[in-house]
């Protein structure tokens, strides 16, 4: 038999890789980039059901081309009954042959990592999770963990674990120990802007240049312009399932939409435009840019 786990849920996975693991004595595993055509074929004659307790694991090898291809080749020569093989992959081609070949022979699992829209599947997930592992948490705790951390689930396990060598879980402890992201920071950053705050923002420039990464902080705000755009033309009826985007970061918005026209909107993506350029183009303090063009923002109401 053939197993193919493949998708971009690292925890989902791992998970699953774990389950097989259990299943045998031992296993080998194969970095599919370091492969060459002609180990496949030593590799898969290991491979019979007489060998059943050691697993082999291939993996990623889709990023290698030609072993990849050279794989479809010899899934449609040998005998499939005599495989025990596992192949794990994060982003397969399906366009490939040897990927339409796996859809049709292989037991397929397809990982898939929860999207910004997720919130309550992730929610959901992470109670879960905590049962399994005996935490206890209210469910007000582990919507906040999703809203302050979002829905990566490594990310979520390791700050529940994290927390829960305190006591129980609950929402005065994630509120005390769990940091706020960097979408807060951002937001924390617009808003500032849009009420006028010059002062305000050169503070908090200043304070995030210690920790912060200023690309990442402009991406956010790119984003959060967009979300804003969104429901300025909308006339704030858009959903986060239309826009694509996370609903928190939409709720937060929603608070400050109003206050802005078009014409202020027009301006605010001036300046990120202006800064963005900055940062591709030149050798600017990219902090420097950014508290410039929000101190823009703030002083032209």
């Amino acid at each position: 038999m053939i197993t193919f786990i493949y998708g971009d849920n690292d925890y989902e996975r791992d998970r699953q890789v774990a389950e097989l693991i259990k299943a045998v004595e031992s296993t080998d595993r194969y970095d599919g980039a370091e492969l060459t055509v002609s180990d496949l074929p030593q590799i898969l004659q290991g491979v019979s059901l007489f060998s059943s307790q050691n697993l082999p694991i291939i993996l990623n090898l889709s990023e290698n081309a030609s072993a990849w291809s050279a794989l479809g080749d010899h899934l449609e020569k040998i005998d499939l009954d005599h495989i025990f093989l596992a192949l794990v992959d994060t982003k397969p081609d399906k366009r490939t042959k040897t990927f339409k070949i796996l859809k049709k022979i292989a037991n397929v699992i397809e990982c898939r990592a929860f999207s910004d829209g997720d919130t309550a599947k992730a929610s959901t997930w992470l109670r879960q999770y905590a049962k399994q592992q005996s935490v206890r948490i209210d469910g007000s705790a582990a919507d906040e963990l999703v809203r302050r951390l979002g829905v990566d689930q490594y990310r979520l396990l390791n700050e529940l674990n994290r927390l829960s060598v305190m006591g129980d879980v609950t929402l005065e402890r994630v509120k005390s120990y769990t940091e706020e992201t960097n979408q807060d920071t951002a937001f924390d950053l617009l808003r500032l802007a849009l009420s006028g705050d010059a002062v305000s923002v050169q503070r908090k420039v200043r304070v995030l240049r210690a920790s912060d990464d200023p690309y990442k902080i402009l991406g956010l705000l790119i984003s959060q312009a967009y979300i804003l755009a969104g429901l300025i033309y909308s006339e704030g009826q858009a959903n986060p399932s239309e826009l694509g985007v996370h609903p928190f970061a939409m709720s937060q918005l929603r608070s400050v939409a109003g206050r802005v026209s078009e014409a202020k909107l027009g301006r605010i993506v001036d300046e990120l435009a202006n800064i963005d350029i900055q940062l591709k183009t030149t050798s600017i303090d990219p902090w420097l840019s950014i508290e410039v063009g929000l101190t823009n923002i703030a002083e032209t109401q």
